[in-house]
Formats: structure tokens, sequence, C-alpha cells
């Protein structure tokens, strides 16, 4: 359950440095 949220997160960071 908590690894959903953990993967959402990693994933919004990695959009985020993609985008920098």
């Amino acid at each position: 359950v908590e690894r959903s949220a953990q993967q959402r997160a990693c994933r919004s960071i990695y959009r985020m440095v993609s985008i920098a």
C-alpha cells in the first residue's frame, strides 16, 4: 500500500528533474 505512494512520489520527482 505504501509502496504505491512512494512510487508516485519518486516518479513525480523524476518528471520534475526531466523538465529541469
